[in-house]
């Protein structure tokens, strides 16, 4: 029987003594990986009106002219998308985070980008 101490000092002695790999004789194909970026969902507009459609013509409409409102109160979308100061970044803040008497949306991104990009279609 070989000692252990034996059959590792082969082992180590093999390893050492093999070749090292050679250097890639040319650049990879491809950068190296890095951090994944959020990316920006697409905006759609088409997509924003189903989602009002579902969530939120109970209470808004989209301009005064195209029907009558039930609350007063309740801003019509197309004065919504008249404020300059309402930019499509600042609705999607808006529809993330609501307010009261808003009530609390469980949209995905997209659907928060596509009802932010609806209601800005709607300016004048």
């Amino acid at each position: 029987m070989i000692p252990t101490t034996r059959i590792f000092a082969v082992a180590l002695a093999a390893i050492l003594a093999a070749p090292l790999a050679a250097p890639l004789a040319t650049p990879l194909a491809t950068p190296l990986a890095t951090p994944a970026r959020a990316q920006s969902p697409s905006l759609d507009a088409a997509r924003g009106r189903t989602v009002a459609a579902r969530w939120c013509f109970s209470c808004h409409v989209e301009s005064p002219a195209t029907a009558e409102r039930l609350l007063p109160e309740v801003p019509a979308f197309s004065d919504i998308a008249s404020k300059g100061e309402l930019t499509p970044a600042r609705l999607t803040a808006i529809f993330s985070a609501p307010h009261a008497p808003m009530p609390e949306l469980d949209l995905s991104r997209q659907q928060t980008a596509d009802l932010s990009a609806y209601v800005n279609s709607l300016a004048p």
